[in-house]
């Protein structure tokens, strides 16, 4: 009997957990109010919200630091260096190592198979 109980807590913990999860995706302005609507794509100039007035772009200064770190690669980059003290010069340095890499040249695209199909 005690199993039963476990494995009935354990699924109300289980079903929970993901909702407390998205709960914390939310996209937010920077003086921490939560936009309506969903993400629609991420742009170098910001965030386009499908919003119940339609589709918005929001600028990546006015999002919440959470917000940025979750969708903007610089932020994300440069936000330990910020957290650290460091000067300006300093932050962006990071972000300009990493523009500097060249990017991963693609896989190659899967040959199609030659096999003769079996009849039924």
């Amino acid at each position: 009997m005690p199993t039963v109980i476990q494995r009935a807590m354990l699924a109300v913990v289980l079903c929970a957990f993901p909702a407390r999860l998205a709960s914390g995706q939310e996209i937010r302005l920077a003086n921490g109010v939560a936009v309506q609507g969903t993400l629609l794509q991420v742009k170098p100039e910001g965030l386009e919200i499908n919003t119940p007035t339609g589709p918005r772009v929001l600028t990546w200064e006015t999002l919440s630091a959470g917000t940025r770190f979750r969708h903007q690669e610089s932020f994300r980059l440069t936000y330990s260096n910020l957290l650290a003290g460091a000067s300006p010069a300093e932050r962006t340095a990071a972000f300009e190592a990493k523009k500097a890499e060249p990017e991963p040249e693609p896989l190659p695209k899967p040959k199609k198979s030659k096999r003769k199909r079996k009849s039924e």
